[in-house]
């Protein structure tokens, strides 16, 4: 029973022994990453494209042989009110002179003015007649000229005049412009007229008008800008909006926009459209004109100076930059978010809504976190130590005690546990007999102190150890010739009869 109690101790000694050690290898300060903070980042480009009907009902042909008088009409809308300048001028088909008509206009907006056909074709017909040529129509040409300083706003119509007939250019009635890049300001100008027609007896008198009324913008559905005639201008549109999992303390954005339009392997040219700084203000709105005409003549003069003019389409590219600082009571969001709108510039300029695969990438989503490590102290690796270390020394006394009551209570060795133990260990060597030669005269007998003395002699000799049991004794003998060597074993416990 007390060695068992014994082995049980010093299992939970050894248990406890590993058990400290591991406790002394395992940190006590454990470090973490943790995620107090989730936030997002979204960003949507949309676009427009405009342009301005000029539909009418008046044809742009006047008949000067049934034509009683002409009133020509101007209109122009722009930021402030402006001076305006008419000119009229007649001009030879033939290249061989120009005369400015003088022309007395009245009114604000619109101006009017009149424009005597039949003083026009007098006036060409005898300039012609005075060079010894003979004409064969004209030009007629006003130009409406808005600010006399800084960049001024014309609008120029053209029409062809001869003895039957004055054709307007359509395209010359109207015009509108906004700045660029970016600029938000409009300036428009239509021209219009009143034509009164010679009384007949079928009609009566007849006055036909083309009006001068500045025409609204409509929308082009669908949004592809057109550049040859059909878009005059465009609106971007950008927003951007900021999100967290947990309140905001302040928030600051910065954003910015720029446009670039790139001619691969020729020139580059970037432009910045709008920026602006936020605080605090939640979503970003941005909204920037583009003025699709003069785009155009831009990407044109570009590719004339590089002595590129093969070019069919450039690259077109809308970027929104924003930085924003956001500050959370778990901490500070400081991020950069790019977007971009691509398209294609020629004969048309088309955005790429989507990608190759149809995803859309008009809508941008950007996530982020707000991440921190922090330092945890682990009580259950103190505990464990603590533990550990009384076991141990619980175990190691208990060890000790059981150990000496072990060594002092456990009954001596018997004649047969000897016998057993030699046997097992030295087996192959001894041979038991059942009595022992006696000696003789001449013998010598030499006892040795051990079993292992006496078997490394029989080795040596090459003899065997040869074996007498007694109810008290073991003996043990190698006889080599006359010499006799000797051990007997004595046990504390005589051996059992009948074991």
């Amino acid at each position: 029973m007390v060695r068992n109690a014994l082995f049980i101790s010093l299992a939970i000694l050894l248990s406890s022994l590993c058990t400290y050690i591991m406790g002394l290898v395992t940190p006590v300060t454990q470090y973490m990453d943790v995620t107090p903070a989730l936030y997002a980042q979204h960003g949507e480009f949309s676009h427009k494209a405009y342009t301005v009907d000029q539909s009418t009902s008046t044809p742009a042909i006047i008949f000067p042989q049934i034509t009683e008088s002409l009133e020509m009409l101007f209109s122009y809308s722009g930021p402030a009110p402006e001076p305006v300048t008419i000119k009229v001028y007649l001009i030879d088909t033939n290249g061989s002179w120009q005369k400015e008509i003088p022309v007395q206009t009245t009114g604000a907006n619109p101006v009017s003015f009149p424009l005597d056909i039949n003083y026009l074709l007098t006036i060409g017909n005898t300039i012609n007649k005075e060079l010894g040529g003979r004409g064969n129509g004209y030009l007629v040409r006003i130009t409406a000229q808005v600010g006399d300083s800084g960049t001024p706003f014309t609008l120029t119509l053209d029409g062809s005049l001869d003895a039957n007939i004055l054709t307007w250019d359509d395209n010359g009635f109207l015009k509108v412009e906004r700045g660029f890049p970016g600029d938000d300001t409009i300036r428009e100008a239509v021209f219009g007229y009143r034509v009164k027609l010679k009384d007949n007896s079928l009609y009566g008198p007849v006055t036909l008008e083309r009006s001068a009324e500045i025409p609204k913008p409509v929308e082009i559905t669908p949004e592809t800008l057109t550049a040859a005639g059909m878009a005059k201008f465009a609106d971007i549109n950008f927003n951007y909006k900021f999100t967290a999992s947990e309140s905001i303390r302040s928030l600051e954005e910065d954003v910015k926009l720029t446009l670039t339009i790139t001619e691969t392997g020729a020139w580059t040219k970037t432009f910045e459209l709008d920026s602006t700084t936020q605080k605090d203000g939640g979503a970003v709105q941005l909204s920037v004109p583009l003025d699709i005409d003069a785009l155009v003549a831009l990407v044109d003069s570009y590719d004339e100076a590089a002595g590129n003019r093969s070019s069919i389409e450039r690259q077109i590219t809308i970027t929104a930059e924003v930085h924003t600082l956001a500050r959370m009571d778990s901490g500070v969001a400081n991020e950069t978010f790019v977007q971009q709108l691509n398209g294609t510039i020629g004969k048309t300029i088309t955005w790429a809504d989507t990608d190759k695969t149809g995803a859309d990438q008009l809508t941008l989503i950007k996530e982020g976190k707000i991440s921190r490590t922090i330092a945890q102290t682990m009580t259950g690796v103190k505990n464990l130590r603590l533990v550990s270390f009384i076991l141990m020394i619980i175990s190691t006394a208990a060890c000790a005690t059981l150990l000496v009551v072990y060594l002092r209570t456990r009954p001596a060795p018997t004649l047969r546990d000897a016998l057993k133990k030699d046997l097992k260990k030295h087996g192959e060597l001894i041979s038991e007999v059942a009595d022992l030669a006696p000696m003789k005269e001449g013998n010598i007998l030499i006892p040795v102190n051990s079993l292992e003395e006496l078997v490394k002699i029989a080795n040596n000799s090459l003899k065997p150890v040869l074996l007498k049991v007694d109810p008290e004794k073991l003996t043990y003998r190698v006889i080599d010739r006359s010499t006799i060597y000797e051990y007997i074993n004595k046990a504390v416990n005589k051996m059992i009869t009948g074991e």
